[in-house]
Protein backbone atom coordinates (compact mmCIF):
# COMPACT_ATOMS: atom_id res chain seq x y z
CA UNK A 1 0.00 0.00 0.00
CA UNK A 2 1.13 3.65 -0.31
CA UNK A 3 1.27 5.75 2.87
CA UNK A 4 -1.83 7.34 0.78
CA UNK A 5 -3.55 4.55 1.33
CA UNK A 6 -2.83 3.72 4.77
CA UNK A 7 -2.54 7.20 6.18
CA UNK A 8 -6.46 6.40 7.72
CA UNK A 9 -5.98 3.16 8.79
CA UNK A 10 -2.83 4.62 10.90
CA UNK A 11 -4.46 7.77 12.48
CA UNK A 12 -7.33 5.17 13.12
CA UNK A 13 -4.79 3.68 15.68
CA UNK A 14 -3.43 0.66 13.78
CA UNK A 15 0.67 0.51 13.88
CA UNK A 16 2.02 0.54 10.19
CA UNK A 17 5.34 -0.30 8.90
CA UNK A 18 7.39 -0.80 5.62
CA UNK A 19 7.61 -4.55 4.60
CA UNK A 20 10.97 -5.03 4.84
CA UNK A 21 11.01 -3.36 8.32
CA UNK A 22 11.27 -4.87 12.14
CA UNK A 23 9.78 -2.05 13.70
CA UNK A 24 6.62 0.33 13.19
CA UNK A 25 5.23 3.82 13.53
CA UNK A 26 2.36 4.59 15.69
CA UNK A 27 0.20 7.56 15.80
CA UNK A 28 -0.42 8.61 19.84
CA UNK A 29 -1.53 12.08 21.11
CA UNK A 30 -1.25 13.76 17.77
CA UNK A 31 2.33 12.33 17.28
CA UNK A 32 4.23 9.74 14.98
CA UNK A 33 6.45 7.62 17.05
CA UNK A 34 8.70 5.33 15.43
CA UNK A 35 9.59 1.91 16.79
CA UNK A 36 12.65 0.84 16.11
CA UNK A 37 14.65 -2.58 15.24
CA UNK A 38 17.27 -1.75 18.46
CA UNK A 39 13.67 -0.94 20.53
CA UNK A 40 14.27 3.05 20.93
CA UNK A 41 11.53 4.84 20.06
CA UNK A 42 12.33 8.12 18.57
CA UNK A 43 9.86 11.20 17.96
CA UNK A 44 9.29 11.03 13.92
CA UNK A 45 10.17 15.03 14.31
CA UNK A 46 13.43 14.35 16.13
CA UNK A 47 14.62 12.39 13.17
CA UNK A 48 18.05 12.80 12.25
CA UNK A 49 17.87 11.99 8.62
CA UNK A 50 14.61 13.61 7.46
CA UNK A 51 15.71 12.84 3.18
CA UNK A 52 15.84 9.07 4.78
CA UNK A 53 12.58 9.25 6.67
CA UNK A 54 10.52 11.14 3.47
CA UNK A 55 12.01 8.58 1.42
CA UNK A 56 10.43 5.95 3.11
CA UNK A 57 6.81 7.61 3.50
CA UNK A 58 7.03 7.58 -0.67
CA UNK A 59 7.45 3.99 -1.05
CA UNK A 60 4.33 1.78 -1.88
CA UNK A 61 5.39 -1.50 0.58
CA UNK A 62 3.50 -0.25 3.37
CA UNK A 63 1.25 -2.46 5.10
CA UNK A 64 -0.67 -2.65 8.73
CA UNK A 65 1.77 -4.29 12.13
CA UNK A 66 0.67 -7.51 13.69
CA UNK A 67 3.01 -9.55 15.92
CA UNK A 68 3.06 -11.70 12.78
CA UNK A 69 5.08 -9.67 10.73
CA UNK A 70 6.90 -7.00 12.68
CA UNK A 71 9.62 -8.76 15.07
CA UNK A 72 9.82 -5.46 17.35
CA UNK A 73 5.53 -6.06 18.18
CA UNK A 74 6.54 -10.27 18.56
CA UNK A 75 9.43 -9.22 21.23
CA UNK A 76 6.93 -6.62 23.06
CA UNK A 77 4.46 -9.22 23.15
CA UNK A 78 6.25 -12.17 24.14
CA UNK A 79 7.98 -9.87 27.05
CA UNK A 80 4.37 -8.71 28.39
CA UNK A 81 3.55 -12.03 28.59
CA UNK A 82 6.79 -12.72 30.69
CA UNK A 83 5.92 -10.10 32.97
CA UNK A 84 2.47 -11.18 33.51
CA UNK A 85 4.04 -14.57 34.29
CA UNK A 86 6.95 -14.25 36.34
Amino acid sequence: MTFNEIFADFVAGSLIKRECWKGYWKFKDGKIMMHNKDGSVIDFLDTQDVLFTVANICMCDWEIAYNSNCEVLMKECSDNIFDKVV
